[in-house]
């Protein structure tokens, strides 16, 4: 594997598995854009623009489902959620909702102070 294709972080099968996605990414563009006629170089970016649209909400899903495991199995407050996994509370907030259909926390608006009026 060369040096640009390994992403860094995490053990080395799982580096070795995305630094194959990138070869492949990489393989896939040469062949678009080796292709002679701009019609069918247009067409294979769009296909690749495409699949890669499919994994990424593939593989969304699964880190929305992995963050949801997370929050249950350990307990934890969204905030503690949030700080966890790198998000903002709002965002593990919005995937523990979509991953389990419990409804949106509910917030009591805050009062307009009239004090001074």
């Amino acid at each position: 594997m060369r040096d640009q294709d390994r992403p860094t972080g995490g053990p080395p099968q799982e580096a070795d598995d995305l630094g194959d996605l990138v070869r492949a990414y990489n393989t896939a563009g040469s062949h678009a854009d080796g292709a002679a006629d701009m019609q069918r170089r247009f067409e294979l970016w769009n296909a690749l623009t495409e699949k890669l649209s499919e994994l990424h909400d593939l593989a969304m899903s699964a880190r929305d489902r992995v963050v949801t495991e997370i929050w249950q199995s350990e307990s934890l407050s969204l905030a503690k959620l949030a700080d966890r996994v790198g998000l903002s509370k709002a965002r593990a907030d919005q995937i523990i909702r979509e991953q389990t259909g419990r409804p949106a926390s509910k917030r009591t608006p805050r009062r307009k102070d009239t004090s001074h009026e």
